[in-house]
């Protein structure tokens, strides 16, 4: 994934949703030996993009970093999240979003190891309650409900987009636009 990903969907950047990204191998279930969706080159250039809007120190420190030195990177992305008025949730579902528009399978997949991949996507995420997954038993596996359950998934994908895109939170419980 890459910064640009959001941008391109219209979905906001924020320092808390760099820092879920930055540490996405760590908050997904199951995920400790995967790469991190958002790699320390892509932080440091996005400060280094972002120093001419902004004198923080911890902008400031980020984009002078290495690439190896991944827990200062950690700590100035927590001390940027912590002064931003925004909901920790809203910028996790953006992630989520981005996450499962990347790893989706696709149409023509072999139905059985796409049931699986659906089922193993939500997996990471502790199989939420609005996710548009179904459970089938193996006996139910066909490809009829492969092409069911992936029209389900690319309509929840659109809709969760325009929520994305028209909701922003700030103040942990009112509706404000992040900064």
């Amino acid at each position: 994934m890459k910064v640009n990903d959001f941008i391109e969907c219209g979905i906001s950047i924020t320092w808390t949703l760099l820092l879920i990204c930055f540490d996405s191998n760590k908050l997904l279930r199951n995920s400790q030996y995967e790469q991190r969706f958002l790699s320390a080159s892509e932080v440091i250039e996005y400060a280094r993009s972002s120093l001419v809007s902004s004198d923080s120190m911890d902008i400031c420190r980020i984009a002078i970093l290495g690439e190896s030195e991944e827990q200062e990177i950690a700590s100035r992305l927590t001390s940027l999240s912590g002064s931003e008025r925004c909901l920790y949730e809203h910028e996790f579902r953006k992630f989520r979003y981005m996450y499962l528009s990347k790893n989706m399978p696709n149409e023509d997949e072999e139905y059985i190891h796409g049931i699986l991949r659906f089922s193993e996507l939500w997996d990471k995420f502790g199989f939420p309650d609005d996710s548009p997954n179904m459970f089938y038993r193996f006996a139910e596996f066909s490809r009829k409900n492969y092409e069911r359950l992936f029209t389900k998934h690319n309509e929840w994908l659109r809709n969760e987009l325009i929520f994305l895109r028209n909701h922003h939170y700030g103040e942990r419980h009112n509706l404000y636009e992040c900064n």
